[in-house]
């Protein structure tokens, strides 16, 4: 979920549950800082802010109320996957694989440690691990309290510990003029 969508859930719910005689359920969780996600007119814009995001999780039997057809209504509560979660320590243990055959030191960082086309998975697997308890990771890892803190140290992370061409992407991101979506609250005349 985006802010920009936010106003339109409990519709989107009775819609999605009459429309869809198959649907089971619904589950929405709120867009994490990842990627484009992290860039700050995203987070200025679109990322839900601590309120927001409390509001979404208590909203779920609001939302639940909404449906029809036996369609099942949850809220995934991004705050579990901030890196001071418990939920956060159950992502050590997996390996994420770009389709080139990189492995990243941590999913949702742009952090690469090498190429399972060139290397044994034990070797990468140990990289990322070091990667991990890096000092500077660390830190940056602990300052997490909110979503929009994990937006600052994913950036910074990923400026710092991204490929040449992670980098360069990053940089033609940031030169890049943002078109921000209209807000769908504001009716439009004429």
């Amino acid at each position: 979920m985006t802010r920009s969508g936010l106003p339109g859930i409990d519709d989107f719910v009775a819609e999605a549950s009459a429309r869809l005689p198959g649907l089971d359920s619904i589950t929405f969780g709120a867009a994490m800082p990842i990627g484009v996600a992290q860039e700050s007119g995203f987070v200025e814009h679109e990322l839900l802010s601590d309120d927001e995001l409390v509001g979404l999780v208590e909203a779920e039997s609001r939302l639940a109320a909404r449906a029809v057809n036996g369609v099942r209504v949850t809220v995934t509560d991004a705050r579990f996957f901030l890196p001071n979660s418990p939920l956060y320590d159950r992502g050590a243990e997996i390996a994420t694989i770009e389709p080139d055959g990189s492995l990243r030191a941590h999913g949702a960082y742009e952090a690469k440690v090498g190429s399972l086309l060139d290397e044994p998975v034990e070797v990468l697997w140990s990289r990322a691990l070091e990667w991990r308890n890096d000092p500077y990771v660390r830190e940056q890892t602990h300052s997490i309290h909110s979503l929009a803190d994990w937006a600052r140290a994913s950036s910074e992370l990923d400026r710092r510990y991204g490929s040449d061409a992670d980098k360069k992407r990053i940089a033609r991101r940031d030169g890049a003029k943002r078109v921000m979506l209209p807000d769908p609250t504001v009716r439009r005349t004429g």
